[in-house]
C-alpha cells in the first residue's frame, strides 16, 4: 500500500507544483506583464489565507473519511481548481475566477496535507518510518521536478493555457488511483482483520 502511495504520490505532486511554475507563466500571458504578476501574487495571498481560515473546517469536514479517501479528494479539488484556470484567459471575469480557482485547489491541498502523512503513519511500521517518509518524500520530489518539465513543453509547443488541461486529467487520473488503492486497502485489511479474528 505504501508503495502504491508512492507511486501516486509522484502525480499528485506534478500537479500540485504547476502554481509555481505554469501558474505565474500563464497568468502573465493571459492577463498581460503588468496585471499577470499582480493577480499572481493576489491568488497566492487567496492560498495562504484560505489554508488559515478553513484548515479547521475542512479537517473537521473529513475526520469521518479514510485517510486516503481524503487524499483521492484532494485530488479531485486539483482537477477542479487548476482545470478552471483554463477559462480565466477568456473571460472578462478572470481576475475573480484565477482567485477563487486558488482557492478550490487549496482545500485540496489541505486535504492533501492533513491525511498523506497520517496514512503514512498509519501504515509504515514505527521501526521503518523514518526509511518510508524517505521514500514518500523523493515521491514528492520526484513530481516536483517533472511539473516543469511536462508544463514547459506544453506550453512551448501549444500556449500556456494548454498546460490546464493536461494538468486537470492528470489530477483526475491521481484522484481515481488513490481511490483505488484505497479501495484495495480497505479490502485488503477486512481480509487480515478477518483472518486475525
Amino acid at each position: 500500500m505504501l508503495l502504491l502511495y508512492s507511486a501516486g504520490s509522484v502525480l499528485t505532486a506534478f500537479v500540485y507544483n504547476q502554481h509555481t511554475f505554469a501558474l505565474p507563466i500563464f497568468l502573465n500571458d493571459a492577463l498581460g506583464e503588468v496585471a499577470g504578476p499582480r493577480v499572481f501574487g493576489a491568488a497566492m495571498m487567496a492560498n495562504g489565507l484560505t489554508v488559515v481560515a478553513l484548515t479547521a473546517l475542512v479537517v473537521l469536514a473529513s475526520k469521518r473519511l479514510r485517510s486516503l479517501t481524503s487524499v483521492a479528494l484532494a485530488s479531485a479539488f486539483y482537477a477542479v481548481g487548476f482545470g478552471a484556470y483554463y477559462l480565466v484567459g477568456g473571460s472578462r471575469y478572470g481576475v475573480p475566477l484565477a482567485l477563487g480557482a486558488t482557492v478550490v485547489w487549496t482545500v485540496g491541498e489541505i486535504l492533501g496535507s492533513t491525511n498523506g502523512n497520517a496514512f503514512v503513519a498509519e501504515k509504515a511500521p514505527p521501526a521503518y518510518r523514518s526509511r518510508v517518509n524517505s521514500v514518500v518524500s523523493f515521491s514528492y520530489i520526484a513530481g516536483g521536478a517533472l511539473a516543469p518539465l511536462a508544463a514547459g513543453s506544453i506550453a512551448r509547443a501549444y500556449g500556456s493555457a494548454a498546460v490546464w488541461p493536461f494538468v486537470a486529467a492528470s489530477a483526475a487520473l491521481s484522484a481515481a488511483f488513490m481511490y483505488g488503492v484505497d479501495r484495495l486497502d480497505k479490502k485488503t485489511g477486512a481480509r487480515v482483520t478477518a483472518a486475525g479474528s
